[in-house]
């Protein structure tokens, strides 16, 4: 292992080793100590005992070559890649043998500002790494295998009429022009319209339009490693008009763009959780409580919930568990309780007795 050298563009210390460059920080004595105790650690470790630096690079090959071979999102890869980089940043030199249930304690105290969700993936990652290198024998265990992660949120809100006029009109400029670009406005709709994933929006392409601009086709979206096929959304008659609005003049291209070219699902949500600070509309709702509102309205409207499914790019099974909200729907729900106990307005004729 070559000794620190400092990189003026990332004002730090750096080492490299054979899979990986390491950032010692800036404080020349504590990148040296950090780098004699990586010296001392490697010396007394044999080959099945990396460090989690060491067994994380050959991990994030691997995921880059699922991610050329279409077995993995390149979002997903990029999750990976930033909770580990912030997972190794806080220990550089720790041995996987040496990896304590409380280095992850500790790392979640370092980032108070994270979620539950944030620190569900967090966590999930560097087991996912572990348990990676176990399976390929890279390592003998998996030190922090009983860690518990945070359960997952259930997003339950629903997005009423209200709810999405106040973003829509606040999306516009009207009155918080400083705080979103007007685009932002179809971006809400198209969502609203298509009842698709936040990322199906996000990745929607002028060349994934048909000809007739009657649906896109994607190529790549979160269930294709189990359908094989690709996601196919059908277009309202609203969501055919504003697909041919942003395909004037375009051959190519992201169809949603941002201030900074092509939409993402992170900037997308982070707008919309800027937006909730200055509008009086329910807290809870999300990016994803759109796709939930479609769901629960189509089944609401009696759409049987194969069609739902098929249009939504789900499984009936995945409904029936997760998205039907029709407890939110009170006003439906009484008018159904009330129809399944009323009478025909035609009494049936009482048969005569012989």
């Amino acid at each position: 292992m070559r000794k620190p050298y400092y990189w003026p563009a990332r004002r730090g210390w750096y080492v490299e080793t054979s899979t990986s460059r390491i950032n010692l920080g800036p404080d020349e004595q504590k990148s040296h100590d950090k780098w004699a105790a990586m010296l001392a650690a490697a010396s007394r470790r044999d080959s099945r005992d990396p460090t989690l630096t060491e067994l994380a690079s050959l991990f994030v090959a691997d995921s880059e070559g699922r991610v050329s071979r279409g077995e993995l999102s390149i979002d997903t890869h990029s999750n990976y890649v930033w909770y580990i980089d912030s997972f190794g940043k806080r220990y550089p030199a720790l041995a996987v043998s040496q990896i304590e249930p409380h280095h992850v304690t500790d790392w979640m105290a370092a980032n108070l500002t994270w979620g539950s969700s944030a620190r569900r993936h967090a966590i999930g990652t560097i087991k996912r790494v572990l348990n990676w290198g176990r399976r390929e024998r890279r390592i003998l265990s998996n030190p922090i295998e009983d860690v518990e992660r945070p359960s997952q949120p259930r997003r339950n809100s629903l997005v009423g009429d209200d709810d999405h006029k106040s973003l829509v009109l606040a999306s516009g400029g009207q009155p918080f022009s400083g705080r979103i670009d007007r685009q932002f406005r179809l971006v809400l709709i198209a969502i609203r319209h298509c009842g698709g994933r936040p990322q199906d929006v996000a990745r929607a392409r002028v060349e994934y339009v048909d000809a007739e601009v009657t649906k896109w086709t994607l190529p790549d979206h979160k269930t294709k490693r189990h359908t094989e096929r690709p996601r196919v959304i059908y277009l309202s008659p609203c969501l055919q008009t504003i697909t041919r609005v942003l395909m004037v003049g375009r051959e190519s291209g992201p169809l949603f763009r941002g201030r900074r070219g092509a939409e993402t699902t992170n900037a997308i949500s982070c707008r919309i959780k800027r937006l909730k600070k200055d509008l009086t509309i329910d807290p809870k709702i999300v990016f994803y409580s759109y796709r939930h509102t479609y769901i629960t309205d189509a089944m609401r409207r009696g759409i049987d919930v194969a069609t739902v499914a098929e249009l939504t790019g789900t499984s009936i099974e995945m409904i029936q568990r997760h998205y039907g909200h029709l407890g939110q729907r009170t006003d439906y729900l009484r008018e159904a309780a009330a129809q399944a106990v009323a009478r025909p307005e035609v009494e049936p004729t009482p048969r005569k007795s012989k």
